[in-house]
């Protein structure tokens, strides 16, 4: 079977087709992908995941034009917005970490961060209800900015400010509870 052949009978609602279109472009893909992303594991989850766009987006598919470059750009595409992620959730846990740090710093008796403090910590961030625990989690973890989560949320970005600074008022209270800050009245 050809490519084009197996782009239309996977149009027509052939899914079995789009075996071949898989088998055709799968390793360039995974070339491509493999040169952009910097973590190499997350190598075969940005192919799938630019496999389904392809399949998602085979209507946009102009005949006649070369397919495997077609369905390459999207897995390109794909790895650099992946690429982009993965710095962002670099910059924002290393952010994350420091900001932790610098709430904890006046309040952590003699110690630096030991084990079971990261534990309690994760364990507060964990026992945070709702939007709060969200927030926390995208703009620590994932270093989304405010103006991200504003838009996300269909807030403003002040909304988003006063969530954050609720949801760190009831971490310290947590941390406090568990003994590892200390509450100085």
């Amino acid at each position: 079977m050809e490519m084009e052949p197996a782009i239309r009978a996977v149009q027509a609602g052939d899914r079995d087709a789009f075996r071949f279109v898989i088998d055709a472009c799968q390793l360039r893909m995974r070339l491509v992908v493999g040169a952009i992303m910097p973590d190499k594991q997350l190598v075969d989850d940005v192919v799938q995941q630019s496999l389904m766009t392809v399949y998602t987006k085979l209507h946009t598919y102009r005949m006649g034009s070369d397919a495997v470059a077609w369905a390459i750009g999207i897995a390109r595409h794909t790895a650099l917005n992946e690429r982009k992620k993965y710095f962002r959730r670099q910059a924002g846990t290393s952010r994350y970490r420091q900001s932790i740090q610098h709430m904890l710093t006046p309040y952590i008796e003699e110690n630096a961060l030991e084990q079971d403090t990261v534990t309690s910590l994760h364990g507060c961030v964990d026992s945070l209800r709702g939007v709060g625990q969200e927030l926390v989690r995208k703009y620590y973890f994932e270093g989304k900015s405010r103006e991200e989560l504003a838009e996300e949320y269909g807030q403003s970005r002040a909304w988003v400010r006063d969530k954050l600074y609720r949801a760190r008022a009831t971490l310290a209270g947590c941390l406090t509870k568990k003994g590892i800050l200390i509450d100085v009245g």
